[in-house]
């Protein structure tokens, strides 16, 4: 979150746009009940993988809790910042996790995208990315959601 606060701060003193995404991976729970905690742990390091693989030297991702990562996507517009976490989804889709049992498992997220605003705060900015990650969510998951007016 620190990272976040300073890339607010420099977005707003350069005035340049600044994305952000909350990322949750779908059905997290299950997949530990299902197969294990080590599973989890192996999709938690893939999806880490995917982020590293995805993301610009630029670009902030981190796990802040559970299943759910942030992505800060610096001098970039919100149009570009969806796109590059609608390639990772997409990804993802297509990636296998191997097992301690050399069984695979699949796996998806949803993601919720938001610009930061002049003027708003790192909880502002947060509330926007997750009401679109929500709306992500309640229709189907597996899917990147950009907020939107008609998401306020």
């Amino acid at each position: 979150m620190s990272a976040l606060e300073l890339a607010m701060s420099a977005s707003a003193g350069a005035q340049t746009p600044l994305t952000i995404a909350l990322v949750d991976l779908d059905h997290f729970k299950r997949i530990n009940d299902l197969h294990g905690h080590a599973a989890g742990d192996a999709v938690l390091r893939d999806f880490g993988e995917v982020c590293r693989q995805a993301t610009r030297q630029s670009d902030i991702a981190g796990r802040i809790g559970g299943e759910e990562f942030l992505v800060v996507f610096p001098a970039t517009p919100v149009e570009h910042g969806a796109s590059a976490v609608e390639r990772m989804r997409r990804n993802v889709l297509s990636r296998r996790v191997q097992l301690a049992d050399q069984s695979t498992i699949r796996y998806s997220f949803s993601a919720g995208v938001c610009r930061f605003e002049l003027g708003d705060d790192l909880n502002a900015t947060l509330a926007r990315a997750d009401r679109a990650l929500y709306s992500a969510k309640s229709t189907g998951r597996n899917r990147t959601v950009a907020w939107n007016a008609q998401l306020a």
